[in-house]
């Protein structure tokens, strides 16, 4: 699984950059997003499907480390709330 930390959840979602979704995607794998001790898992099968929505621009990174990127939006589900015991 591709691993990805977020900081914010957002009106019930958080935002991944699209780079590491499109890894998941190359890779056939599924996406780990973590936010604090929670985390969330999204499986392969169903990653394209659980995008919420995309950015319509393109954002640079504050300190200029990483290409622009667009932000995929997903419902924060907690693997709590999802039914699946770590």
């Amino acid at each position: 699984m591709v691993s990805v930390r977020v900081k914010t959840i957002w009106q019930g979602k958080v935002a991944v950059r699209d780079r590491y979704v499109k890894e998941a995607v190359e890779k056939k794998q599924g996406l780990l997003i973590t936010h604090g001790q929670d985390k969330m898992a999204i499986p392969f099968t169903e990653l394209k499907r659980s995008i919420a929505g995309k950015s319509d621009r393109r954002f640079e990174d504050e300190i200029g480390r990483d290409k622009p990127h667009y932000l995929i939006y997903f419902n924060w589900e907690p693997i709590a709330k999802q039914g699946v015991l770590c």
